[in-house]
């Protein structure tokens, strides 16, 4: 399958990453093993959605809905401002990417759209330690 899943650190660190031709299928049955248990959702903390290696995409406007769609019904599991950075090279998934960045407003996430990975994960770190930040301060102030 050109679409991989994965989750790092126990669970709470979501990685989608992509190879090659990307279809509809494809796309929507990576996302939906993503949300496969409401258990498992419950712990992701943030997402790095990984296109950079795509050659072609076949991927259309309807299944970017789907995909935002199973967001905002996820988006009722996960913590209110999850970093989702999404690495999309080429010109069609980089538009696919920001349409999708419109639908998901609602989940209350952070979402950034790139065109180059490191830019994404330097994005996505920068978020975690001021989301790290903010629960150590709100923590040291309840004492």
């Amino acid at each position: 399958m050109p679409v991989d899943y994965a989750c790092h650190r126990n669970g709470t660190y979501v990685r989608l990453t992509s190879h090659g031709v990307i279809t509809d299928d494809e796309l929507l049955s990576a996302v939906h093993l993503m949300y496969a248990s409401d258990e498992d959702t419950k712990h992701h903390r943030c997402a790095l959605l990984d296109f950079s290696l795509v050659e072609q995409a076949e991927v259309s406007s309807d299944a970017v809905r789907e995909i935002a769609r199973l967001n905002l019904a996820a988006s009722k599991l996960v913590a209110p401002g999850a970093p989702v950075a999404l690495v999309a090279p080429l010109d069609h998934m980089y538009g696919l990417g920001r349409m999708w960045e419109v639908f998901v407003e609602g989940t209350g996430w952070q979402t950034q759209v790139f065109k180059d990975l490191e830019e994404a994960k330097d994005w996505l770190e920068e978020r975690l330690v001021a989301q790290r930040r903010s629960v150590d301060g709100a923590e040291g102030t309840n004492e």
